[in-house]
């Protein structure tokens, strides 16, 4: 398809209609903007200065009953100090100290205790006179009072009678110079709420006391509900200045606090934001109600607009659509002229991209069609590491290898070497080619990978092209021909031994010189076919019958009594074949040399069968036992030959294969499926 070549400045000035900024000029004159500004200024002015106002009033809340505490404290200190000097405290007429306590301070809803100083209260104004009165260890108090020798203000604590939070004013109660006992003034909390509520402050305000390890003492709301809790760590630390926070119950409040310079309670005063939120959404309102009529006049001239514009958009989106199936859109014909202008251009693209399209699938079935036939895999990795494109002929998973890396994909044997060859080429940014062979044995797979650099305009690194190209065959050719240079070489130093063996049992047994040469020369040929038989890789497959007799012609002949064959007609798979036979010369060669048939009176017994296994599978079964030959020690070292016997027959019949040395000769078993050994 020929590409169209019209510049798309042409197109542009092709179309025709408003500008867009005509339109939002109209829009503008409105002065909603500046309208809305003014409002959202005042609006925003107005809660800072309330704001303002409410941090300060806080902040002198938290002063003034900081204030009133320490005042009511101080004069609460002053009379406890003077009743601890009372005379009759001092004589120990606790009776009519008792009595005259009760009378002064039950008014004023305060009691008065004292401890001597092991504990023992002896007076107790909550009781009348002559109650059991209990021991009551207040180490803290005591340990403050003994040493200063002047009153103390304690933090919460619960009464022994009183049984409820409380705090103490401790005087010390001297007699002639010593320290003689403890004289305690009860503050129940709600005497220090009636401070907070002598405030008077809104409903929403609140203020709050707590001692210095964090305990409530009074609220002013919800009093009973939070007295004796603790304070969380968050609001124990004292700050002069409003901050907000969310207090006990989890609301946000503007919140400031006082130490108290006489106790050392923490004095607070706070109020919900959402109280002062309520305040200026009432001015809010009002302000408003002044810009309703422009916000109307927006939304009727905003309505117009958007009728006018959106549906050339929307055709716009529409024509994006086509683009993106490959469709060609039509022409744009709108009021607005940005509109078209996009829709002309956005045809003109449509027009190139759908030329390159084609060309580049086309491209693209080429490329795949030569991965395919090569059997190559090509990849692309961004600068994290992390495939983003892998070639179609990765099979059907190829898009689970999308966003991981070597380290997420390979088996943990396999990564090194990609993971080395990876940092190699973002290190020295030139390509790398290296070898990675995944799995191990006869399962391994190798693969040929080569990297290189791919970079953006300005000469960065963004991330790596690779190829990957299976190189398993090769490989395991270069394996197998490996091994067949040292089967031939192991066999050819076999045959002379075999060939010497041959020559001296038919001397042994020959009649005459002409009867050697016959039988020598027969056996010879015997095994001269028998290196064709193995070298050719039994192509084909064999009778097992055929292939045991041909094995052991050159060392032992079938009813001579020292050979003995048995077992079903089989027709073997050549791969088994080929295994099979490999390694019955090997045992035979091995018998000629050391075992059975290297003494006249030694015999070979070889027989096989099918049977059924506990799953109803079948299962081939081959035996190889010696007798009557010297006596068996079995091998110091594993050679090559037991690699044949053993390894090799196991790997190829996928079966199990064993080798073992009693006394009386060696004895070698096969136990493998059926189906892979032969196809009847």
């Amino acid at each position: 398809m020929p590409e169209f070549k019209t510049p798309a400045s042409t197109v542009v000035r092709r179309v025709g209609g408003l500008h867009l900024a005509t339109l939002l000029f109209l829009f503008g004159a409105c002065l909603v903007v500046p309208a809305l500004g003014a409002m959202g200024w005042l609006l925003e002015r107005n809660w800072r200065d309330q704001t303002y106002q409410i941090e300060r009033r806080v902040e002198q809340v938290a002063d003034d009953l900081a204030n009133d505490i320490d005042r009511d404290l101080s004069l609460m200190a002053a009379v406890v100090t003077v009743l601890a000097g009372s005379p009759a405290l001092v004589s120990g007429d606790f009776q009519t100290f008792h009595e005259r306590a009760t009378i002064a301070l039950r008014p004023l809803g305060l009691h008065l205790l004292y401890r001597d100083l092991d504990g023992r209260q002896r007076l107790n104004t909550r009781l009348p006179w002559g109650s059991t009165l209990p021991v009551e260890s207040l180490p803290e108090i005591d340990e403050a009072v003994r040493a200063s020798r002047a009153p103390y203000i304690s933090d919460i604590v619960v009464g022994a009678v009183a049984r409820r939070p409380l705090v103490t004013l401790t005087a010390p109660v001297p007699a002639d110079g010593e320290l003689r006992g403890f004289l305690h003034m009860s503050i129940d909390p709600e005497r220090l709420l009636a401070v907070m509520k002598s405030q008077r402050l809104p409903p929403e305000w609140n203020t709050g006391l707590s001692d210095r390890k964090g305990l409530i003492i009074a609220r002013l709301l919800r009093h009973e509900d939070f007295v004796g809790k603790a304070l969380p760590a968050e609001l124990r630390a004292p700050r002069n200045i409003a901050f907000r926070i969310a207090n006990v119950e989890g609301v946000e409040v503007i919140r400031a606090s006082r130490v108290s310079a006489l106790s050392g309670w923490l004095v607070s005063a706070n109020v919900p934001v959402s109280a002062v939120r309520a305040a200026f959404i009432a001015d809010v309102w009002s302000i408003l109600g002044v810009g309703l009529f422009l916000i109307l006049l927006v939304l009727a001239l905003a309505a117009a607009a958007a009728r006018m514009i959106s549906r050339p958009i929307r055709d716009v989106a529409r024509f994006a659509v086509m683009v993106e199936d490959e469709r060609i859109p039509p022409v744009l014909r709108s009021p607005v002229r940005e509109a078209n202008e996009v829709a002309a251009a956005l045809r003109l693209a449509s027009e190139r991209l759908h030329d390159r399209a084609w060309a580049l699938r086309q491209a693209l079935e080429r490329f795949n069609v030569a991965l395919r036939g090569a059997d190559i895999v090509v990849f692309a990795q961004d600068r994290n590491r992390r495939l983003t494109w892998v070639s179609e002929n990765a099979g059907y998973h190829r898009r689970d290898f999308l966003g991981r890396r070597e380290e997420d994909l390979l088996p943990p044997e396999s990564r090194a070497a990609a993971i080395e060859l990876r940092e190699r080429a973002f290190e020295t940014g030139q390509p790398q080619e290296g070898e990675v062979t995944i799995g191990s044995n006869n399962e391994a797979r190798h693969f040929r990978v080569r990297v290189e650099p791919v970079r953006e305009l300005g000469g960065d690194m963004v991330g790596l092209l690779g190829v990957s190209t299976e190189v398993t065959a090769f490989r395991q050719e270069q394996q197998r021909n490996a091994f067949l240079v040292r089967e031939l070489a192991h066999r050819s130093k076999n045959l002379l031994s075999v060939v010497q063996a041959i020559a001296n049992e038919t001397l042994r047994t020959g009649k005459s010189t002409d009867d050697f040469m016959e039988r020598f020369g027969l056996r010879v040929s015997a095994l001269a076919q028998l290196q064709d038989l193995v070298v050719s890789g039994l192509r084909g497959g064999i009778e097992l019958g055929a292939l045991v007799k041909s094995q052991l012609a050159p060392f032992a002949e079938v009813g001579s009594g020292r050979l003995s064959v048995e077992g079903p007609s089989v027709r073997l798979k050549p791969e088994a074949a080929n295994a099979i036979g490999m390694a019955l010369h090997e045992l035979a060669t091995n018998a000629t040399k050391y075992g059975a048939l290297s003494v006249p009176a030694g015999w070979i017994s070889i027989a096989w069968r099918f049977e059924a296994d506990d799953t109803g599978a079948r299962r081939f079964h081959l035996g190889w036992r010696e007798g009557g030959g010297p006596l068996v020690t079995p091998p110091e070292r594993r050679g090559f030959g037991r690699t044949v016997v053993v390894d090799i027959t196991a790997a190829t019949l996928d079966g199990r294969v064993t080798l073992d040395f009693p006394p009386e000769g060696a004895l070698w078993q096969v136990d493998a499926p059926a189906g892979i050994v032969s196809d009847s």
